[in-house]
C-alpha cells in the first residue's frame, strides 16, 4: 500500500496488522519510554539487516506522503539523516524550560531535576544555545553509515543517563 515495509515495535504482544509485520519487544526495566528510544534511536540494531535505510514514525503521527519518495530525496542528497525543525522551539534549553515547566501537569514528561542536570552539564561543557532543535516524530536515515551510527549511540548513551526526552539529546550530541 505504502510501497515500503512496515513494521511495528510493540510490547502488546496480541497486536496484529494485515498490513504490517509485528515485531514483539518486551520491555526492559518497566521503562516503556526508554525501551521505545532505544529501538528509535538504535534503528541498526533491532531492523533486520537487509534493510539500508528506515523511516521512523511515532506511533501517533499519520504519513500522509509516500516514505519511499521521501527516502528517495533523502539518498539523492548524500544525506544520511533526516528529521523536521521544532516548530515552536530552536534551542535545548528553551525545550528543557518548557519540559521543566509541564512537571505538575498532565502533560509531565520527564523528572525536572534531570532535566536541569543534564542542561547543567550541557553549559559547563560550553554547548550553545539556540543550536537547531528537531522535532523527532519522523527520522529518516540510511543507518548502516558508521558515523551515524556512533552518532545515535551517543544520543542512546545520553538517554541512558539523563532524561528519556530524545530531542534533549540529539542536538548535544550531534554538536
Amino acid at each position: 500500500k505504502l510501497g515500503v515495509d512496515c513494521i511495528c515495535f510493540t510490547n502488546n504482544d496480541k497486536l496484529e496488522y494485515d498490513d504490517c509485520e509485528v515485531i514483539y519487544v518486551p520491555m526492559w526495566n518497566q521503562d516503556s519510554v526508554r525501551t521505545a528510544r532505544q529501538i528509535k534511536i538504535l534503528p541498526h540494531k533491532f531492523l533486520p539487516r537487509h534493510y539500508d535505510c528506515s523511516v521512523w514514525v511515532d506511533g501517533k503521527v499519520r504519513v500522509h506522503k509516500n516514505p519511499q519518495k521521501l527516502l528517495e530525496k533523502l539518498l539523492s542528497s548524500g544525506k544520511t539523516f533526516f528529521a523536521r525543525k521544532h516548530d515552536k522551539r530552536d534551542c535545548v534549553y528553551a525545550e528543557a524550560k518548557h519540559l521543566i515547566g509541564l512537571a505538575n501537569t498532565a502533560n509531565f514528561k520527564d523528572d525536572p531535576s534531570i532535566i536541569s542536570d543534564q542542561m547543567k552539564h550541557y553549559r559547563e561543557d560550553g554547548y550553545p544555545e539556540n543550536v537547531d532543535l528537531i522535532a523527532s516524530y519522523v527520522l529518516m536515515r540510511n543507518h548502516n553509515d558508521k558515523h551515524l551510527m556512533e552518532f545515535e549511540e551517543k544520543w542512546w548513551d545520553l538517554i541512558q543517563n539523563y532524561s528519556n526526552r530524545d530531542q534533549l539529546a540529539l542536538p548535544y550530541s550531534a554538536w
